[in-house]
């Protein structure tokens, strides 16, 4: 495999089945270098795996943190470093400025380097790893330097732009559950790139990975704007919206989310399910219910909020915790 053949640099017809359309996605969507790093901290901070830190842990941190220094630019007319041309993860909109996905997972990228890398110092075999990466105090403090001074595109009210423009967009609603672009109308779908549509989650899956760095009136705000914008054509847009609507509190509209996108394939919501599992979308569930529904977090032990409730749906399931295994219960309501 080259990559091509997940990300195609061509495909034969655009979204108005009219022509060639150029994909650029494998050239720009830089966030999953970001991405990499999110799950490395996750994965650590609930497994505790020394081994894995040492091992390739600390060395992936280190070396997504080196490309997002070298991606960032610094702009003198704003005093803050930017990151253009990229594809965020709504691929409706390509070559964007500063996206807010893509700048907000890149910050936090560079945060985790400077935080793992100073842990090093205090233990001998990861600190053989940062003398063997050549990472001196210079660089570490050139990361907390971008990390700080980063443009993260939010308003004075809390509303997060996209990317630079995205609100000078003409503006279209897309009716409360409607999943795919088949009822857009077609003046939208043939130049969607001119308008405040998007594919999947992208403000909301950064404010979902990253919640515990904002206030709930923020995520509140951009969950129920971006809601309004979005067409969920993509498989893994419906669980990261179940999910920050369970985490707030909307129960009732996140399972309804939740449930679509569990049956993705028992009932072929997208209508391509003959040609693969959406294991992204399983995966994203997943997440949904450990940390929207749950709001599950790691620290000397494992809490989990034992009063979560999706109605009368009962939740049971084990996980391994630091070496430990725990079960997990989520008790319905009686039925009536």
């Amino acid at each position: 495999d080259d990559g091509f053949e997940a990300t195609p640099r061509e495909v034969p017809l655009d979204l108005a089945g009219e022509k060639r359309v150029r994909i650029r996605t494998g050239e720009l969507e830089h966030h999953i270098t970001a991405d990499v790093a999110y799950a490395v901290d996750l994965y650590y901070r609930f497994t505790k795996d020394e081994e894995f830190l040492e091992r390739c842990g600390l060395k992936i941190l280190v070396l997504t943190a080196r490309f997002w220094a070298s991606r960032a630019r610094w702009d003198p007319a704003r005093a803050r470093f930017v990151i253009r041309n990229v594809i965020g993860p709504d691929e409706y909109h390509v070559g964007v400025d500063n996206n807010f996905y893509t700048n907000v997972m890149a910050k936090h990228n560079l945060e985790l380097a400077v935080h793992y890398s100073a842990k090093a110092y205090s233990d001998p075999k990861l600190r053989e790893r940062l003398s063997e990466l050549r990472v001196t105090q210079e660089e570490i403090s050139r990361w907390a330097e971008i990390s700080s001074k980063l443009e993260i595109p939010c308003r004075d009210d809390g509303l997060c732009e996209q990317f630079e423009g995205y609100f000078e967009l003409k503006d279209f609603r897309i009716e409360p559950g409607v999943v795919g672009e088949e009822n857009m109308p077609r003046e939208v779908i043939s130049s969607v790139h001119r308008y405040q549509v998007i594919k999947q989650a992208d403000v909301v899956a950064a404010l979902f990975l990253l919640r515990d760095k904002f206030p709930a009136e923020i995520l509140e705000k951009n969950y129920e704007y971006y809601l309004q914008r979005t067409t969920h054509a993509s498989s893994l847009s419906l669980p990261m919206y179940a999910a920050l609507a369970l985490y707030l509190g909307r129960t009732e509209e996140g399972y309804s989310m939740l449930k679509k996108a569990a049956l993705a394939d028992l009932v072929d919501v997208y209508g391509n399910t003959r040609e693969g599992f959406h294991v992204g979308s399983a995966g994203g569930v997943w997440m949904a219910i450990l940390f929207g529904l749950l709001k599950i977090q790691a620290g000397k032990s494992l809490y989990y909020e034992r009063g979560a409730s999706l109605g009368r749906v009962t939740i049971s399931f084990n996980i391994r915790y630091r070496g430990a295994k725990v079960r997990v219960e989520v008790q319905g309501l009686p039925h009536a």
